[in-house]
C-alpha cells in the first residue's frame, strides 16, 4: 500500500499531459462555470424541492392544531349542552283547550306590558284531505304597545307549551302616543280533530 503511494506521488499530470497555464486556467475556467451552473440551476432546484415539503409539514402542522382546537370547542359545547335544561316539545292542544290557550296569551300580554283589545280565533278552511288528525286555527290579534314589548311578547307565545308560529304581523304609529304603536297580530295553532 505504502509502495502504491509513492507510485502515485511519482506520477506528475502537468508533466504527463504536458498541460501548460493556459490549459490549467481553462480547466479552472470551466470548473468554476460547471461549479456556478451547477449551483444556480440544479441545486436551486433541489433546495426548492426540499423546501416544499418542509413547508407542507408546517402547513399540515397547523392544520391539526386548528382542527384539535375545533375539537376541544365541539367537546366543550357538548359537555355545556348536556348541563342546559331540555326543552319540552311543543305539544297540539285540543278543540276544547282554544280558551284555555287564548287565557294564557291574555296572561302573556299582561305580563309583558301589552294591551290585548281584541282578540278573534275562527278555524282555517281545511286544504288537506279529510284523513287530517290536526286543523289550523288562526288567531288574530289587536294590540297596543311598545316596540321591545312586542319583542318580549312574541318571545313568550314562542316559547308557550303549546305550539303556536307568527303568522304575520303589521305595525301602524300612533299620533297620540309616541311610545305605544298600534300592532295587528296573526297567529296560527293546531288543534286535534
Amino acid at each position: 500500500m505504502i509502495k502504491f503511494l509513492e507510485e502515485i506521488k511519482k506520477i506528475n499530470l502537468i508533466e504527463k499531459f504536458a498541460l501548460d497555464n493556459k490549459k490549467i486556467a481553462l480547466i479552472v475556467i470551466i470548473a468554476a462555470m460547471f461549479l456556478y451552473l451547477d449551483f444556480n440551476y440544479l441545486l436551486k432546484a433541489q433546495m426548492s424541492g426540499v423546501k416544499k415539503p418542509a413547508d407542507e409539514i408546517v402547513k399540515l402542522k397547523n392544520d391539526f392544531k386548528a382542527l384539535d382546537l375545533g375539537l376541544k370547542n365541539m367537546q366543550n359545547i357538548r359537555s355545556q349542552q348536556k348541563n342546559l335544561p331540555q326543552q319540552k316539545a311543543k305539544k297540539i292542544i285540543a278543540d276544547y283547550q282554544i280558551a284555555s290557550l287564548l287565557q294564557d296569551i291574555s296572561k302573556i300580554g299582561n305580563t309583558n306590558n301589552v294591551k290585548i283589545l281584541q282578540i278573534k280565533p275562527f278555524r282555517e278552511a281545511q286544504k288537506a284531505a279529510a284523513t287530517s288528525k290536526f286543523s289550523p286555527v288562526i288567531i288574530n290579534l289587536d294590540l297596543v304597545c311598545g316596540y321591545h314589548d312586542l319583542g318580549k311578547f312574541i318571545n313568550g307565545l314562542e316559547n308557550n307549551q303549546a305550539f303556536i308560529s307568527i303568522e304575520s304581523f303589521k305595525i301602524e304609529a300612533r299620533p297620540e302616543e309616541a311610545l305605544n304603536q298600534r300592532v295587528s297580530l296573526t297567529v296560527k295553532t293546531y288543534v286535534k280533530i
